[in-house]
């Protein structure tokens, strides 16, 4: 995907791929790593990916048969075995299967409708101007960096990425003797977009309470780049 122009996740909505998502409640961090969560994110007011995905799926299932929603917590999310789910429901082998492709079909289809909606409005809106690449650099000491490192992942990158308009957001570390230093990178449709992160003066840094623990110092200003060259995203799966 060319990052100035926006562009849902590519993803082939399988049984295996809606399942393979699913399993990824289990490894939260990864969840918050992927295109498609992050997406999710977006669309709803949860604080994290991994609950955002939790209130799609219970979204999409709420109003079928209640143990379709049963299934995919028992089976999907704590990873019970078949057979053993089956004889819990007292459901037969084949009405399992049953269960399980209607599940994963209604929530692939309310996955890929939300993806196509951040589509549109990420499109409309970046319209207006080129994509925008916003740099934020910080140091702290090295015998804190791993702590700060877990902050910024767990609270910074998230808050970046449930802004509509934000199309990705990434935390990069190179270590001295003593200091180690950080840069974020944050990739926006517009201006519009990042005001709505930063607030009114979009090149000053947004911090963070913990901040005050862990940076040396508090730069004034972030750099702002505009795209030059179309870059193409991954696959999520």
């Amino acid at each position: 995907m060319a990052l100035g122009k926006s562009k849902r996740p590519e993803v082939i909505w399988t049984n295996g791929g809606v399942r393979a998502l699913l399993r990824s409640v289990r490894t939260p961090h990864r969840l918050e790593s992927n295109p498609v969560g992050s997406a999710l994110l977006r669309s709803t007011a949860a604080p994290c990916a991994r609950d955002a995905l939790l209130q799609t799926v219970r979204k999409a299932l709420a109003e079928h048969d209640p143990r379709l929603l049963e299934l995919v917590y028992r089976c999907d999310f704590a990873g019970e075995r078949t057979k053993n789910v089956a004889d819990a429901m007292h459901i037969s082998p084949r009405q399992f299967f049953r269960y399980r492709a209607l599940a994963v079909e209604a929530i692939g289809s309310l996955i890929d409708r939300t993806l196509a909606s951040q589509e549109a409005s990420l499109n409309a809106r970046g319209s207006e101007s080129e994509t925008i690449v916003r740099r934020w650099h910080g140091r702290v000491p090295l015998d804190k960096s791993d702590e700060y490192m877990q902050l910024l992942r767990a609270v910074s990158i998230p808050d970046y990425r449930r802004v509509p308009g934000n199309l990705g957001a990434y935390v990069l570390r190179r270590d001295t003797e003593h200091v180690a230093h950080f840069e974020t990178l944050s990739v926006w449709v517009c201006e519009t977009a990042i005001e709505q992160y930063a607030g009114e003066h979009i090149r000053r840094p947004k911090y963070y309470d913990f901040d005050r623990e862990y940076l040396l110092e508090f730069e004034q200003w972030v750099t702002h780049f505009r795209s030059a060259y179309d870059l193409e995203r991954p696959r999520t799966f």
